[in-house]
């Protein structure tokens, strides 16, 4: 990020040489993305129209987006196991007790909806297209876990993977 921090209006946006914009690419995406995506960024921006109308307001939401990217960039680098980031999304039941009855069912509503959402939204989708997740799932629903409860399940499985890839700076095959 620190490679645009001096680029504060669109047009200096714009003029971002094609380099410093895959290494950036290249860095944020630990090296899946690069100069193809590089000229294709510029290309969409050098064509886009909004860019003109509106420069000051874009220029003032792409600084809000590099700030809240810094932020949780070093948000990542304070994750030293699963269970810490799978507390920092949420993925976990919340208990509740009143009494002489507990209850163990509901997700935890004190943390990033977005970041929830987004995990919950992908492992739904991956719980029956990625042949590991899929068997894995199951393997909880064969256990009696309803099926909500068998998701959050993969989705701990889901973040789990995610620390290894970042942590590891591999590709999940």
């Amino acid at each position: 990020m620190e490679l645009l921090a001096n680029y504060t209006t669109p047009e200096e946006m714009l003029s971002v040489d094609t380099q410093t914009l895959v290494d950036l690419l290249n860095k944020t995406s630990h090296g899946y993305l690069g100069l193809g995506k590089a000229v294709e960024i510029q290309q969409t921006a050098k064509n886009s129209f909004g860019i003109t109308l509106a420069s000051s307001s874009f220029a003032l939401i792409i600084r809000q987006y590099l700030e809240q990217l810094k932020s949780l960039e070093s948000s990542i680098k304070k994750f030293s196991s699963v269970p810490k980031l799978v507390a920092y999304a949420g993925i976990y039941p919340k208990s509740r007790q009143s009494g002489e009855s507990k209850s163990d069912g509901r997700m935890s509503k004190r943390v990033s909806p977005y970041l929830r959402r987004a995990v919950w939204l992908a492992t739904s989708v991956a719980a029956f297209k990625d042949p590991t997740l899929s068997a894995f799932y199951q393997k909880k629903r064969d256990e009696g876990k309803k099926h909500l409860t068998a998701i959050g399940h993969v989705c701990h499985k889901v973040l789990a993977i995610i620390f290894a890839v970042l942590r590891d700076n591999k590709p999940y095959i």
